[in-house]
């Protein structure tokens, strides 16, 4: 039915953004699981790829020196490439949603056309996350107040503060990041511009941005329940320890390898299913 409605109508990026109700973010986390298993083994290929590209060039430089700007580059490098990675990845669930075939070579695709923004748009993205970075910081050193970390000399209104102070600058970096690769990707919106409007959609729609958190934060506190009654009956069961950990460690590597390879495929189908609902005249329902 979607493809069909796409292929009726042309897709057109709206002048002000749809604003949706508080469950619309959990149907983003919904309908980005429905695009993802739809070709969850190509996927499972192209996230492969992605993160075998990005660990060999962070690891060729990190190792290449000891010299500490050398590790600098690196993580830049590699969020660069996770920017334009993302943007292949988004090409690639437009692709699928629209009826077309997925293909390993989306991926790559920013690569060949939208690369030149999208750089644009990281070094508008460093000077923020420096901001955010040096604010944390100070605000985390507030927070010790010349007490000991280790010790409960910490104000506990001081860290409810903190706590507050670290909510709100998550959301602001979301805010900001979250819309623009789609804007500057589909729509060949200019980078500043797309952090704008990114930042005006989301505020447009904290609500079900705060719905999508919380239903991440439910999967990953599930997860790390399942894992922890896991471990004990494993224990239990061995009746001995170290067995036990041993055991445990051997069933969660190869859960982390799939989370690793699932979250940032899952990460693109919430992005364009957002996308798509805020920001465009065909929200997908």
């Amino acid at each position: 039915m979607e493809n069909q409605i796409i292929q009726e109508q042309e897709l057109i990026l709206l002048e002000s953004a749809n604003k949706q109700p508080f469950s619309d973010g959990i149907f983003w986390l919904k309908h980005a699981w429905h695009l993802t298993k739809a070709r969850f083994w190509r996927w499972m290929l192209i996230s492969f790829i992605m993160n075998l590209c990005i660990t060999v060039v962070s690891t060729a430089l990190t190792f290449s020196s000891d010299s500490l700007i050398l590790t600098n580059v690196a993580q830049i490098l590699s969020g660069m490439l996770n920017v334009l990675f993302t943007g292949g990845l988004l090409l690639g669930m437009a692709a699928l949603a629209e009826g077309d075939e997925l293909e390993v070579n989306h991926l790559f695709a920013a690569f060949q056309h939208k690369w030149q923004d999208l750089l644009i748009l990281i070094l508008c993205f460093i000077p923020i996350v420096l901001l955010y970075i040096l604010l944390m910081g100070g605000a985390f050193f507030a927070l010790l107040g010349g007490g000991n970390i280790m010790s409960n000399d910490i104000n506990t209104n001081s860290l409810i503060i903190f706590i507050i102070f670290f909510v709100l600058s998550y959301f602001f970096m979301m805010m900001v990041g979250f819309f623009s690769i789609p804007l500057v990707v589909l729509h060949d919106v200019k980078p500043l511009t797309a952090i704008k409007m990114s930042f005006s959609g989301s505020l447009k729609n904290i609500a079900p941005m705060i719905a999508l958190n919380l239903g991440f934060f439910v999967i990953g506190f599930g997860l790390a329940f399942i894992l922890g009654i896991l471990f004990s009956l494993l224990s239990f069961a061995l009746n001995d320890s170290l067995a036990g950990i041993t055991a445990t460690i051997l069933t969660m590597v190869p859960l982390f390898i799939i989370m690793a390879l699932l979250l940032p495929i899952l990460n693109a189908g919430v992005i364009y299913t957002a996308y798509r609902n805020v920001w465009t005249n065909l929200p997908i329902e």
